[in-house]
Formats: C-alpha cells, structure tokens, sequence
C-alpha cells in the first residue's frame, strides 16, 4: 500500500475526497429519492461519485493506520474513520443498486424500489453525521494541540515609543542602582517564556519525577529535562493511554522511539518544561 505521496503522508490528501464526495454523494442520494425525474439524468453520474468516494473511505482508513503506527493512535478519530469507512461501502452497495435500478425511467410503480430508495437516503444520512464526526475528531487531533500552544505561548511585547523610553527609565534609577518604582496602573511590557523561568532553575532529579505518577498529576523525564505533561493527556493525539503509563518515569526512549526527528511533538513538549534534571 503506497503511504505517501509526493513526500506527504497519503492519509490526509485522501481525507480531502473523503470529506467532499461522501456527504455530496448522500444529498444527491436523498435529491433522487424525493424527485423522480432527477434519476434519469442523475443516476448514473452520482453512482460514478459514490463509488469513488467509497473507494476513498476505504483507502483513508487504511493509509490512516499505517499513519498511526509513526505518529501515534488519533483516538477518536480512528474509530469514526472506520466507521465511515464501513458505513460508505454499505452505503455502495445499497445506493448503489438503487442508482443502477433507476437510471432508466419507469412509469409504473414499483415498492421495493422506492423502499430501497429510502433505505439509501436514511443511510446517507447516517454517512454525512460520520463524517462530520470523523472530520471534527481529525481536525481536534492535529490542531488541538497547537492552538492551545499558541493561546497559551508567551511572547515579547514592547512598543517603539517603549524602546524610546528604555534609556530614560535607565537614568531614572535612584543613585544606589535600584531601578525607579512603576507607575501606577502600568502593565509589563514584557511577558517571559517558560523557557525563560525554567532554564535558571536549580534543577530536578529523578525521584522528583517519580513522585509525579498519576493522570492527574504526571510529570515526566526526556532527554534529561523534567516536564509536567498532565495538562497534554486529555490533548494527546494518540490518546490519553499513551501518555499515563510513562508518568513518573524516564520517557526518553518512548519519546525518541515515536517522535524521533518529528519538530511538532518536540515543540509541543517544550510548552511544559519545568527544568533540567541533575
């Protein structure tokens, strides 16, 4: 099975097809099955749609497992993909056949057609709510994590009329070097990072860490820094259960073995550095 394309992973470029095909597929399902003389002119270009975007289903969700097996279980999102998955080649054959039933007009009235008619569309249903379910479950997985970080980051702010005024305040000091008090009502015209509070620290050690051991209170050590992750559990792409079972320990080797050479997870681990472990 080809994994990647063009040097990117092939999952989320077939989740695209996915996403558009599959509910435009079951809306046309549904159009059909309550206007009749849509279906000549309809019937066959729309299966020709369901079939590929089936197709896709089947293929996002195994290119997804082969994607999970370097980045990690999404969680959630694995299960509504497969569930889409199943539910799009049931939604094949029964809409399906239907299409092909109706692509020829028909003036006498047939029940088991239009019953078949409406089992397609109340299927089709049941495949826009999971994608929609799978979709939003991606998405949180992949950029959950990062919004968080960039509401949560710190950053430098500091106008140029402050930079102006930075020699003045200097000059401002008491004549024994301690700086000039504040104004009232000033704000701080710098936010510190945690890298800024973290690196001056006297340190941790590994007994420090151990103490760390539970879901709601998990710390752990990589690469000879302490982090407190407990924050990350909940967030964690692949799941809480990757996460809970390294609190208190050394997770260099999991770490390194599932993320080695991968920025993001890198960057998403500095958010919680406490310190360097002596």
């Amino acid at each position: 099975m080809v994994d990647a394309v063009f040097g990117l992973p092939l999952h989320p470029l077939v989740v695209h097809a996915v996403v558009v095909l599959m509910p435009l597929s079951a809306l046309g399902v549904i159009a059909l099955v309550a206007v009749r003389r849509w279906r000549e002119r309809f019937a066959v270009p729309l299966l020709g749609l369901l079939a590929v975007g089936s197709v896709s289903a089947v293929v996002a969700m195994v290119a997804g497992d082969e994607l999970a097996e370097v980045v990690g279980s999404p969680g959630a999102h694995e299960t509504w993909g497969q569930a889409v998955a199943f539910t799009s080649v049931g939604f094949l054959l029964v809409a399906g056949g239907w299409l092909w039933w109706v692509r020829r007009p028909d003036d006498e009235p047939n029940r088991a057609r239009e019953a078949l008619g409406w089992l397609a569309a109340l299927i089709g249903v049941a495949v826009v709510v999971l994608t929609v379910l799978a979709g939003h479950s991606g998405s949180s997985a992949v950029w959950s994590g990062v919004v968080a970080s960039q509401g949560g980051s710190s950053t430098v702010v500091q106008s140029d009329d402050e930079d102006e005024s930075e020699d003045e305040d200097e000059s401002d000091d008491d004549a024994d070097g301690s700086p000039a008090p504040a104004e009232s009502g000033s704000t701080p015209t710098r936010i510190t990072t945690p890298e800024a509070t973290t690196t001056d620290a006297a340190g941790y050690t590994i007994e420090d860490v151990a103490g760390h051991a539970s879901a709601d209170d998990c710390w752990v050590a990589v690469n000879g820094f302490a982090y407190d992750v407990t924050e990350w559990i909940p967030q964690h792409p692949g799941g809480p259960d990757r996460i809970i079972p390294l609190c208190g320990t050394d997770a260099t080797s999991a770490f390194t073995t599932q993320h080695d050479g991968q920025p993001e997870p890198a960057t998403q681990l500095e958010r919680f550095l406490l310190g360097p472990i002596s």
